[in-house]
């Protein structure tokens, strides 16, 4: 089973994408947070992992129009591992190919969206598992 569930803030607005098939595509880091206490010291400890997040199908517009920089999501998807060349050296990219994506945006956040009380905030979901599999441009990440 290859599953993975994040819940974090966007590095920085999504990069929007078209793939040669002329697919729109959503393409953006997202940081999540580990909270922990240092044995040794007692001093209280936090770690930042980035991860690189890829949104097709439906949910790419939407993505790819609403979120923002420091957006909070929940996010539910499979890791994909590729190796491409890139000037002539091998390199190997991680993504997070998204099956399920909410948007954690409420109160004052939401507003600023332009789009208060408006339902196209949540859940978007949808099997995008042939997705991960399509070929794009190499080096997205």
């Amino acid at each position: 089973m290859n599953k993975v569930i994040l819940v974090g803030h966007l590095g920085k607005d999504p990069h929007k994408m078209i793939t040669k098939a002329g697919n729109e595509l959503s393409v953006f880091t997202l940081a999540t947070h580990e909270k922990y206490k240092d044995k040794n010291t007692g001093e209280k400890m936090e770690n930042v992992t980035w991860h690189n997040i890829l949104v097709s199908g439906y949910s790419a517009p939407s993505c790819n129009k609403m979120l923002k920089k420091g957006d909070k999501c929940f996010i539910e998807g499979k890791i994909q591992i590729r190796k491409y060349e890139k000037n002539g050296v091998e390199k190997v990219g991680v993504s997070v190919i998204v099956q399920n994506i909410e948007f954690l945006v409420y109160g004052k956040k939401k507003e600023q969206h332009g789009n208060a009380g408006n339902d196209q905030f949540g859940q978007l979901s949808e099997s995008n598992d042939n997705y991960g599999n399509k070929k794009w441009d190499d080096g997205v990440f």
